[in-house]
């Protein structure tokens, strides 16, 4: 009687205990021992307070052998979306470091080789050889380590390669240091025309032409460079332009602006200084703060000089103390209103006045001390004057002896004696 009592306590003690299930079970080492088994329903596991809830441990692979510790098969054949491997963590509260998903490996089994994070980030100790495509939600792609390209091609640390199928590498990414980002010479940094780089043609682009040549071309569709000096938006701004679109075929630099931009001058700088500028000296018209040469300048308002010589309006106009001169050669200059010198470079002397040509065909005006002569252009003889000779004096009634005779030519070249006397 009572070994029947005992073996219905024993019984029932057993039936009010937790099932192996539910304290969690061992598999291998000290745990339960489970031998092969095929389940047909869902198992549940329902872990104690700080405990594992499925320990798979002491499994050992020798020789040749490939079986998988943990396989799970399963065949999608559904118009749903199932999550083939779910995992579900209620996050509460937790250590800073407290990781969703760790596998570690390593000679000890100690080292983390790949993790996520409770916030979602991906940590992984080695390379992702990539076969397919990368793509972030957030626009950013970033490695601790390398990620290689699909062809298999082998980054350094921090960096992101980009190759083609017979490993050639196109283009890489270095994050590390002061960061580069590197393309191929025949590669382009383009944009396109649309928010979806994806989708959208590209309609400008900067290429390599050759080393140290930086080039903004799309085939035949004329391209400008802005720099801008301020930007609202795009109907507020200003800035310099530098490009083909303002007029077909035509290479067009300067300012503009829109909107409340204020169109603004310019300038052109060797070694710092101003030697050419618009508006910035004077406004309204071009200065060059140096002489030049071999220019010619057309239309309105030219400075040379820094308050020089202005061109204008179709006129010249040099400052009173100025002079229009031929570098080492002859000047003209006005001392004053109403009268214009016409000297030498040193300012000190003067030859002659050409007139038409250098040669004995043309005639010329020659200062001598202070005679005037009328010379021929090469200075071999006297050229003719022709005109009304008026005397500096009025006339003087007397009777004079003549002495001897000028010779006079009239305009048809025949010559006339005229009497003269000495001391008449």
């Amino acid at each position: 009687m009572r070994g029947i009592l005992a073996r219905a306590v024993l019984a029932a003690l057993t039936l009010l205990s937790p099932p192996a299930w539910a304290q969690g079970v061992s598999i291998g080492g000290s745990g339960a021992k489970l031998t092969a088994n095929t389940f047909t329903a869902t198992q549940t596991i329902n872990p104690a307070v700080n405990t594992s809830g499925l320990v798979i441990s002491g499994a050992t692979h020798t020789g040749s052998d490939a079986t998988s510790d943990f396989a799970l098969s399963t065949t999608l054949n559904t118009s749903g979306s199932p999550d083939v491997f779910k995992l579900s963590v209620t996050d509460t509260a937790r250590g800073a470091s407290t990781k969703l998903f760790n596998i570690y490996g390593g000679a000890s089994g100690t080292t983390s080789e790949f993790s996520v994070d409770r916030s979602g980030n991906v940590v992984a100790a080695g390379t992702a050889n990539v076969t397919s495509n990368i793509t972030t939600a957030g626009g950013m792609l970033s490695t601790a380590t390398s990620v290689a390209g699909y062809a298999g091609t082998s980054p350094s640390a921090g960096q992101f390669f980009a190759s083609d199928a017979s490993s050639v590498v196109k283009a890489f990414l270095i994050s590390g240091g002061n960061g580069i980002v590197k393309v191929s010479s025949s590669g382009l940094f383009s944009f396109a025309s649309t928010a979806d780089a994806s989708t959208g043609t590209t309609d400008l682009a900067l290429a390599r032409d050759a080393a140290g040549i930086l080039a903004q071309r799309n085939s035949t569709n004329a391209q400008v460079h802005r720099t801008y000096n301020t930007f609202t938006d795009a109907s507020n701004g200003e800035w310099g332009t530098f490009g083909w679109q303002d007029t077909a075929n035509v290479l067009s630099i300067g300012t503009k602006a829109n909107g409340t931009g204020v169109t603004r001058n310019m300038q052109f700088l060797i070694g710092g200084a101003n030697k050419l500028d618009y508006g910035v000296t004077t406004a309204g018209v071009w200065t060059v703060a140096t002489n030049m040469s071999g220019a010619q300048f057309t239309g309105s308002g030219f400075i040379v000089g820094g308050g020089g010589p202005q061109i204008g309006s179709n006129n010249i106009v040099i400052p009173n103390a100025g002079a229009f001169y031929w570098s080492t050669r002859s000047e003209i200059l006005s001392p004053s209103d109403g009268v214009i010198t016409v000297a030498n470079n040193a300012g000190t002397d003067f030859g002659r006045l050409q007139f038409g040509g250098t040669t004995s065909s043309f005639p010329a005006l020659k200062r001598s001390t202070t005679t005037l002569q009328a010379r021929l252009a090469d200075d071999s003889a006297f050229a003719p004057v022709q005109g009304k000779i008026t005397t500096d004096t009025a006339y003087t009634a007397g009777t004079t002896t003549a002495a001897g005779y000028l010779t006079i030519y009239d305009s048809t070249g025949t010559a006339y004696k005229v009497n003269a006397c000495t001391g008449c």
